[in-house]
């Protein structure tokens, strides 16, 4: 038997085929394949695209397939669950399981191995997410970028601009943000970036100012106002991780938490005001690292592993990515 596994967001596709002990057989990426920001016709031909293609690299892997984890981002928005099943309708094998998710259960099932915890991504957008031991799932923020994703690369972008112009203005200290900006936009002075940002050719906004959260994040450590941008985004997820656990019924007290995401690329930097933010507040949360890409956080996901026979999976599986 075997598992597909697929992590399906707004920018890019993953999917694997892979045995039940994480080997893997088949991998691919391909576009976006979010059905909230595509026309259903597009997204069911893009998903279609993907089964298709697993199937030619490995025919006789594919016809044993006994579980499907399709864990992506819109799908179980607007009743989006049946654009998945129509498209897998056309290839899966009789008898094989079919899993529909938010990705956000991918992030979570990559850091805790398939058991139960909390989840923290932050990309380009920004969520909470928690499965308890009951099986009951709860979302927390990730309400879009208008006036939501606290800690988002988008909102440190955000931020990392609104620390440039204050600057350049005089209303705000100098900062080593305003030279990592004009260097990623490529151009000489403050005023030139008005143009690029407000004129950005069909760009979504968000594509635009996410990438300059990295910045905020290399700066933290020795400039003032990144370093400040990093503490209050720390506040926010650890207010949403907070809100999140109280929605949940965990029967311990040792909590998962996984922080995922590119603008934790820095782990040991949020770990450390994390961990401040904390220390004396009486929760006992475990802030972790992911333990494999999210894709492998899909395809444990079905399996119900013991801890043991999570950590070989999770071996064998990065071991053949």
């Amino acid at each position: 038997m075997t598992i597909l596994a697929i992590d399906g967001g707004g920018t890019k596709t993953a999917a694997v085929l892979c045995e039940l002990d994480g080997r893997v057989l088949a991998r691919l990426e391909a576009g976006p394949s979010n059905p909230t920001v595509m026309q259903p016709g597009e997204f069911v031909l893009a998903l279609s695209e993907v089964f298709e293609r697993l199937r030619s690299m490995e025919p006789e892997a594919f016809g044993r397939l006994a579980f499907v984890q399709a864990g992506m981002s819109g799908v179980t928005e607007n009743g989006n669950e049946r654009l998945v099943k129509e498209a897998a309708d056309r290839f899966l094998p009789a008898g094989c399981r079919l899993s529909v998710s938010n990705d956000s259960v991918n992030a979570l099932m990559a850091g805790t191995l398939g058991t139960p915890g909390i989840v923290q991504v932050a990309g380009t957008g920004a969520i909470t997410y928690s499965l308890d031991e009951e099986g009951r799932a709860h979302r927390v923020a990730g309400w879009g970028y208008l006036f939501d994703d606290e800690g988002s690369g988008y909102d440190l972008g955000n931020q990392a601009l609104r620390c440039v112009f204050r600057a350049y203005d005089g209303r705000g200290r100098e900062t080593a943000l305003t030279g990592a900006v004009l260097n990623h936009f490529g151009v000489p002075a403050v005023p030139d970036l008005i143009p690029l940002l407000y004129g950005s050719g069909g760009m979504h906004p968000r594509s635009l100012v996410a990438p300059l959260g990295r910045y905020v994040v290399e700066l933290a450590r020795t400039d003032e106002a990144a370093g400040s941008i990093v503490r209050r985004a720390s506040e926010g997820f650890y207010e949403c991780v907070v809100s999140c656990f109280r929605k949940s019924a965990f029967a311990g007290s040792d909590v998962p938490v996984v922080l995922a995401g590119g603008v934790f690329s820095d782990f040991e930097l949020f770990f450390g005001e994390l961990e401040r933010l904390r220390s004396g507040s009486g929760h006992e949360f475990r802030f972790v690292r992911p333990k494999m890409p999210p894709v492998g956080g899909a395809a444990i996901a079905p399996l119900k592993l013991d801890l043991s026979e999570a950590e070989a999976f999770a071996e064998k599986f990065n071991g053949s990515y």
